[in-house]
């Protein structure tokens, strides 16, 4: 059975264990890109296949995964013990800091963990960790119109639209429309 680097779990809930992405994590990390590849490639930007080898994923694993305001991202795993395989993964990017304290964040989940509320508990826990390590006041999802999950997911979580972007990045190869909604905190946790 799998067992979680206690240095790297944020929360567990369910059988399962959300941590930061760290280098003891690249073959489990690596199974989880290919496995989905297919599956994530509509929401996805087009990747070299060099993107899931071991190698490359060890080297964007930053040396300190919890150093958020070095690094300006930090990402987190979810994994299922049981299965020993990561499920998911969220991932904080472009932190800015100063006046504007915000970041953008990402996530995915397995296609065969789909439908249990996970990726809504995850990033509960995910997004209180970052809030208290970062004193961040804005956090900013964006998803394509019709990704209605993600939709729905992000106003479970508090986010709210704020506008529409035309051809705003460029996915599965191709320019692509995005909703934009933020989560935006009163008070510095």
């Amino acid at each position: 059975m799998y067992s979680p680097f206690s240095h790297t779990v944020i929360a567990s809930f369910d059988h399962l264990v959300l941590c930061i992405l760290h280098t003891s994590h690249a073959k489990l990390y690596h199974e989880y890109l290919i496995r989905n590849k297919t599956y994530l490639a509509p929401y996805s930007p087009k990747r070299e296949q060099s993107y899931a080898e071991i190698s490359e994923i060890l080297a964007r694993i930053p040396e300190h995964p919890h150093a958020i305001q070095h690094n300006k991202q930090i990402s987190f795993v979810l994994i299922d013990p049981h299965l020993e395989q990561i499920i998911g993964d969220i991932h904080f990017t472009g932190f800015i800091f100063g006046v504007f304290q915000a970041c953008y964040l990402g996530f995915a989940l397995d296609q065969h963990a789909q439908g249990n509320n996970w990726m809504y508990q995850a990033l509960s826990h995910a997004i209180s960790y970052v809030r208290t390590q970062s004193q961040i006041h804005r956090i900013m999802a964006n998803h394509l119109p019709d990704n209605l999950k993600s939709a729905r997911l992000l106003q479970r979580l508090g986010f709210e639209p704020e506008g529409y972007a035309k051809a705003y990045l460029k996915i599965n190869g191709q320019w692509q429309d995005h909703v934009l909604t933020a989560l935006v905190f009163d008070e510095t946790p």
